[in-house]
């Protein structure tokens, strides 16, 4: 059983063929999953969606019909004549008239509730009168503290303006749970206005109406008010509270959604009461209404284990079939792989391995013809380029007439002449003097540059304004072919700035950037859109055509020239190489290129 399992390394193609199946096999079973997932999880929501949204539509139209009974009972009250009469004489001065008014209204009071539905089934708690002189005429359901309930009522009275003529509502709070209706009294003779007429609802007997829907543990019911204010809930804590940010955007609408509150999630309900701009909530936790989740996929997960051991078994023996054959050719690779190229590969009758047989067959012709014909004429040809490249007449004698000129502008004071000439004599030996070596350092190729500019300014004086920037000291020490970056500065001014009218900005800049050296040569000349031609033109296109060569004989294609120009704004011209510190890597082909970079070769501006 042990040597039917042997899969061998993690790199083998059995172990590969096994692990694809399985993993594929793995993938579909996922994606049934999770579609079944998806499914049971989509049904059980839109049940809890379908069964809380109809519970709560049927209990806010209790609640709404509730409401509408407050507000004819409180209408019943202001429009009953014994009441309005009594309000509308002046007030009593002697107790015993005082008593005899708060006797009548009270009477009339307890009358209009007999046989109310509201007072029969313990929805109202209380009910005042206070008229506009203060008197309070009540009916309480429970008389015990009735001076605190009489405080209470009189807060109500005074936080309540006299103008409003609709129902005014006055939260309650976790010392006071109960929710006050408040309306003002108005004369039947002028309207003007006689008092205000309190209802108090106990908080409890409007939550009674949601927890009564309610079947889940750790549910929670809030009734909310256009502000967030929380008017009704189980928790008597949170009542006057602002409800939790997390529920504010569930005010004003009509909605079934989800959200997570201190760590839980639940399902939200939500349900607007248009009439008193409130909004009914029902939190139901996820867990609990999504519970049926868990035990069907709890049984669907054995069935995948059992359809994944069934395709382990397939796999293997679909590997055992495939990989015997790539043994044999395996062995055949490892003699290419240790140089002999001449090995050949045998023919299969399979029709595949026959192919594979061929097109390595194939490859490793062309690869033995590589090494020993193309490979050495390209090294052959790269000498002979660049020797030719570094060809050069013998320059003693242009250099000994320049140092006796120098010699003799030093004796005559001629400053200017004599650091023109020193100028001269070191840009002719560096570009002239055939060293044997193809490179220099960046520093000697900044000097060239220096001593160039320095003769530039002694012609045009301060309208040149240059900028040389170098990222850090350390790259002067680096290598980079021959007089590159000289032939792009001349080009710049004469090319760039000799046309434009104005001052003339030249910016040289040298820094590193992901393993390369960048120089960056920026005029802000006239720019052009095709290659300039005129005086110089021929030979400034040669002098960059063969920098951009040189680079790439050097570093190969990705490194060179880019150049971009816009006629009237300047142009920037980029030249990349890698961090040639002189010495070759191990494979002798040269610095290591980047990657990811296109440079044009032959590109150019002038």
């Amino acid at each position: 059983m042990a040597r039917l399992f042997t899969f061998g390394s993690v790199k083998s193609i059995r172990f590969k063929v096994i692990s694809m199946t399985l993993l594929l096999v793995f993938f579909s079973l996922s994606i049934i999953g999770i579609y079944f997932y998806q499914s049971i999880h989509t049904i059980l929501r839109n049940n809890a969606n379908d069964n809380l949204t109809r519970m709560l539509e049927q209990t806010n139209d209790n609640l709404e019909a509730q409401l509408e009974m407050i507000d004819s009972a409180m209408i019943s009250f202001i429009s009953n004549p014994v009441i309005n009469t009594n309000l509308e004489d002046q007030p009593p001065t002697s107790p015993y008239e005082k008593w005899g008014r708060k006797t009548e209204i009270e009477r009339q009071m307890i009358y209009l509730l007999s046989n109310h539905y509201l007072w029969e089934k313990n929805i109202l708690d209380s009910v005042f009168i206070i008229d506009d002189y203060g008197n309070d005429y009540s009916v309480l359901r429970k008389y015990g503290n009735m001076d605190m309930q009489i405080r209470r009522n009189i807060a109500v009275y005074k936080s309540i303006d006299n103008e409003p003529e609709q129902t005014q509502i006055v939260n309650p709070t976790p010392n006071d749970p109960i929710l006050y209706f408040v309306k003002n009294i108005r004369s039947f003779l002028d309207y003007s206005y006689k008092g205000k007429i309190i209802f108090g609802i106990n908080e409890t007997k409007m939550n009674a109406l949601y927890d009564s829907i309610v079947h889940y543990d750790n549910s929670q019911v809030f009734l909310i008010d256009g502000d967030g204010s929380i008017l009704s809930s189980g928790n008597t804590r949170l009542l006057g509270h602002t409800t939790d940010p997390g529920l504010i955007r569930f005010l004003h609408t009509s909605l079934f959604s989800s959200v997570r509150l201190n760590d839980v999630s639940y399902f939200v309900a939500a349900k607007e009461i248009k009439r008193y701009n409130w909004t009914s909530l029902i939190l139901i936790p996820q867990n609990q209404a999504l519970s049926h989740l868990s035990e069907s996929f709890g049984r669907f997960i054995p069935i995948a284990l059992g359809i994944l051991f069934f395709f382990l078994l397939v796999g293997y023996f679909i590997s055992s079939k495939v990989t015997r054959p790539i043994i044999d050719l395996l062995k055949r690779i490892e003699l290419i792989r240790r140089g002999d190229y001449s090995t050949r590969m045998p023919a299969y009758t399979e029709m595949e391995l026959n192919k594979l047989a061929m097109v390595f067959n194939k490859m490793s012709e062309e690869m033995e013809y590589l090494i020993t014909d193309v490979y050495e004429k390209k090294l052959l040809l790269r000498e002979s380029e660049l020797k030719s490249l570094y060809a050069q007449i013998n320059p003693h004698f242009l250099f000994n007439v320049l140092e006796t000129i120098s010699w003799y502008a030093r004796m005559s004071s001629q400053v200017e002449i004599h650091e023109m000439v020193t100028s001269l004599g070191y840009m002719l030996r560096s570009g002239l003097a055939g060293n044997g070596h193809q490179k220099t350092a960046i520093s000697e190729e900044l000097k060239y540059i220096e001593f160039y500019i320095l003769l530039q300014r002694k012609r045009f004086g301060e309208r040149l304004q240059v900028d040389i920037k170098i990222g850090d000291d350390s790259i002067r020490d680096l290598l980079l072919p021959k007089l590159s970056i000289q032939p792009i500065v001349e080009n710049a001014i004469v090319h760039g700035l000799e046309r434009k009218v104005g001052d003339w900005q030249l910016l040289v800049e040298i820094r590193r950037e992901g393993g390369d050296i960048l120089f960056l040569i920026e005029d802000n000349g006239v720019g052009f859109d095709s290659v300039p031609t005129g005086r110089g033109g021929a030979h400034n296109h040669i002098a960059l055509e063969n920098v951009n060569r040189r680079i790439q004989i050097l570093y190969g294609n990705p490194y060179g020239i880019s150049i971009d120009s816009r006629i009237g704004e300047g142009t920037k011209v980029t030249v990349r190489i890698p961090e040639d510190t002189g010495i070759v890597p191990e494979n002798g082909t040269g610095p290591i290129t980047g990657e990811g970079r296109t440079y044009v070769p032959g590109v150019h501006r002038g």
